[in-house]
């Protein structure tokens, strides 16, 4: 969304800096530089914001890139599961994070085990942080 970020890419990439971009998929991606790990966060229908996804995104993803479903619910799960399948992303960095105080990690790490399917459990660790910084 800022014009200027590609100036800041184009100067970290010239320090030999690591940079991951974390994306929420609605931004095209056409334009990042190759070198930068995009993390694709890929809205499910629970969060309203799935119909806002730009499915072309994917063609800007290569083998180092990660494609993350914050889940809600089972029918987030089970939709998520169908989107890797409707786009071959089988063969991809696949990250499942359970939304946090929505589902509990160990349902999501059985419903992902149970899918036989090779998917990562991802917490959402700046959520834990700050509960934990907050001492809730």
């Amino acid at each position: 969304m800022q014009k200027n970020v590609y100036d800041l890419f184009d100067e970290l990439l010239l320090q030999k800096n690591q940079i991951l971009l974390e994306t929420n998929g609605t931004i095209l991606m056409k334009d990042v530089p190759k070198p930068i790990v995009k993390i694709m966060d890929i809205k499910t229908p629970s969060s309203g914001m799935s119909d806002k996804m730009n499915w072309d995104n994917l063609k800007y993803l290569d083998h180092k890139d990660e494609i993350k479903f914050v889940i809600s619910n089972k029918k987030d799960f089970q939709w998520a599961i169908n989107k890797i399948k409707e786009y071959y992303l089988i063969n991809r960095i696949l990250l499942f994070a359970p939304s946090y105080r929505k589902l509990s990690p160990k349902k999501l790490a059985t419903w992902i085990l149970d899918s036989g399917l090779p998917i990562r459990l991802n917490l959402q660790l700046h959520k834990l942080i700050w509960k934990n910084k907050r001492g809730v």
